[in-house]
């Protein structure tokens, strides 16, 4: 809910919404949170003592995705005019630590018409449990948020975010231009129909 005040308020929120999704949901894997901003320690050890409460069986994820435009870290191809690497390309920076290059550099575009940035996104994944997350399963996020980059709503060309964080980013914005907030956002557009 974007009406969430504190690390608590959220971390509670949190919690009703993924024990609503185990109860809906049949079949799933493991849960994947999106975050668009780093988390700090003291947010980190709120959700994951609030995942052990809940005692899901299933695995549950945290990537954190941040702009790094604001860094000193670009990644250059040099086999290329653009030099820009090839969208889906990400370098490891540590454990859990990833820089994402999610740009117009694809098969299929023309290198000339390519017009966008060399800075990468920055990336983090861990288990809200506190395990070890496999290789195998850091690619697999990895390849979800590369797969979330390419739906845009706005664009046949694929978002440098991925659409997990930019639509609630676009949802947030249009709430706070209300004067009644997030409630009154889907009732004015069910009038409009």
């Amino acid at each position: 809910s974007f009406e969430e005040k504190t690390p608590s308020d959220m971390v509670l929120s949190l919690a009703a919404t993924i024990l609503k999704f185990v109860r809906q949901s049949a079949g799933y894997d493991r849960i994947v949170i999106h975050y668009y901003k780093k988390l700090n320690k003291y947010d980190q050890q709120q959700i994951m003592e609030m995942v052990s409460a809940l005692q899901i069986d299933k695995p549950l994820y945290v990537v954190t995705i941040s702009k790094s435009l604001d860094t000193d870290k670009v990644l250059m191809n040099g086999r290329n005019e653009t030099r820009l690497p090839k969208s889906g390309t990400f370098f490891r920076e540590g454990s859990g630590k990833y820089l994402l290059c999610q740009n117009q550099n694809r098969a299929g575009v023309i290198e000339k018409n390519i017009k966008t940035h060399p800075f990468p996104m920055r990336l983090e994944t861990w288990h809200a449990g506190g395990k070890i997350i496999s290789e195998n399963e850091e690619m697999a996020l990895l390849a979800q948020i590369v797969r979330y980059c390419q739906l845009n709503w706005t664009s046949v060309l694929p978002s440098s975010l991925p659409i997990t964080v930019t639509y609630p980013a676009k949802l947030a914005r249009m709430a706070a231009n209300t004067r009644d907030g997030f409630r009154r956002i889907g009732e004015s557009r069910l009038l409009e129909i």
